[in-house]
């Protein structure tokens, strides 16, 4: 696939491909990077709808974990989407998941919060993908023992106000990089597990998924690895 506007500086930027059989490796490389003394470091994971962010984070942090216990950990931008009901009152429902129907400024404080406030359990909420909506009482709490905080979004590299404020909150910015085409029977199947019919799936993928595709890949800040995965 040719490089879009946003893909072209990746062209100096560090990349790899990684595989199942090298994620003991890479956790390791990650583990030997910190001490009990380090700070603790939030990695952001960004790429197009249905990359795989989510998927890469949690094998990431299943592997870390094998290793060494409670030292890595997850949050998700998911989490801070708009309630349904503020979204239809901003008539913003039909689409869903486009920058502006994030609360980004509690998602950026949330990320204040985990890198300053270490020594004692931050918790934050949960997105419940069989009421679509965010909720609390199923809230997820980050332990001081974490070290390695992964957090992923589409739009955790986009340079857009107040988007690009995520630059000085997060040590590493990672890139996930995939064909687009291959990727699009999986999200629509996403769409479908979600509660939709296939036909509305592929509409909501032509009227909101690709729009945010064309977004991340043409407004994209240069992040500090590209990673791709094989096959994809």
């Amino acid at each position: 696939m040719p490089l879009d506007v946003g893909e072209k500086q990746l062209t100096d930027v560090p990349q790899m491909i990684l595989g199942d059989d090298q994620l003991d490796d890479f956790a390791k490389q990650m583990l030997a990077d910190i001490t009990e003394q380090s700070p603790r470091k939030l990695i952001a994971i960004a790429g197009i709808p249905g990359s795989g962010k989510t998927t890469l984070m949690l094998k990431l942090i299943d592997r870390i974990n094998a290793i060494k216990p409670a030292t890595a950990a997850a949050v998700s931008m998911d989490a801070y989407h708009l309630m349904n009901v503020q979204l239809d009152a901003l008539d913003l429902r039909k689409v869903k998941g486009s920058p502006q129907t994030y609360d980004v400024i509690s998602y950026m404080h949330l990320l204040k919060q985990l890198k300053t406030q270490t020594q004692r359990d931050v918790f934050y909420p949960v997105y419940d993908r069989g009421i679509h909506n965010p909720i609390w009482r199923g809230s997820q709490v980050v332990k001081p023992t974490v070290k390695i905080l992964f957090t992923e979004g589409q739009f955790l590299l986009l340079d857009q106000t107040p988007w690009n404020e995520l630059v000085h909150l997060v040590d590493e910015s990672w890139y996930l990089k995939v064909d687009p085409e291959k990727i699009r029977e999986d999200l629509i199947a996403r769409h479908v597990r979600g509660g939709r019919t296939r036909e509305d799936a592929i509409e909501y993928v032509r009227r909101t998924d690709d729009a945010n595709r064309d977004l991340v890949l043409t407004r994209m800040r240069k992040p500090d690895l590209v990673i791709g995965l094989p096959g994809r």
